[in-house]
């Protein structure tokens, strides 16, 4: 059996994601009041990155040490009743249901030299998904919570080192990010991380490129 951990984690994740919502209502409001778009100029909206052209509450250094930031999805959905002509306890329910999931994450990295970095992210999820994500082999919200016994309560959702071997001098610049604390790589090299993540943080991140 493991420990629940400490109270105070618990309340400071949840002062820091009430912070941050707060932080994103009032950066939304200055944006909503301080642009008015010129409808006669023409618009080229240019393609978003992950990590370098994303819309950002705060600018983060590019050089800098340390990263620290925060992100929260919600998802609300429902789905109306219908006719099944056979329904098990595994079943997708045929009654109307409604559900709303919630994640939050802080996202901290520390680069201690040129090549290695130090990754570490905590995570509080709740809410079940429609008909407690039973029924679809593919289901709709992936953040949803599967087990209807877990609760909020804050777990370590990534710790990690990064550390690469770059074999020439010639540079890729990929910018830095949650999950990458290098705004430049060597082009030819070679990046182990070791530690606790998900395949898919680094894998299938269906960012549109072609492989």
């Amino acid at each position: 059996m493991t420990e629940a951990p400490p109270r105070k984690l618990t309340r400071a994740l949840r002062m820091i994601r009430s912070l941050f919502l707060v932080l994103i209502g009032l950066w939304a409001v200055a944006r909503a009041c301080g642009q008015v778009p010129d409808v006669t100029a023409p618009q080229h909206p240019n393609p978003q990155t992950p990590t370098t052209d994303a819309t950002t509450m705060f600018p983060h250094l590019s050089e800098d040490r340390f990263w620290i930031s925060a992100q929260d999805n919600a998802i609300w959905q429902a789905n109306p009743s219908f006719n099944a002509s056979y329904s098990g306890p595994n079943s997708f329910a045929e009654h109307y249901d409604k559900a709303l999931g919630n994640v939050f994450t802080v996202y901290a990295g520390l680069q201690l030299n040129r090549s290695t970095a130090v990754e570490v992210d905590a995570e509080t999820a709740a809410g079940l998904g429609l008909s407690s994500a039973l029924g679809l082999a593919g289901f709709t919200n992936l953040d949803a919570v599967r087990d209807p016994t877990l609760t909020a309560t804050p777990y370590l959702a990534r710790i990690f080192v990064d550390q690469y071997f770059g074999f020439d001098r010639e540079k890729d610049t990929p910018g830095r990010g949650p999950l990458s604390m290098f705004a430049e790589l060597p082009k030819h090299r070679i990046e182990v991380r070791f530690g606790k993540f998900s395949i898919t943080d680094f894998f299938d991140t269906n960012a549109g490129r072609q492989r």
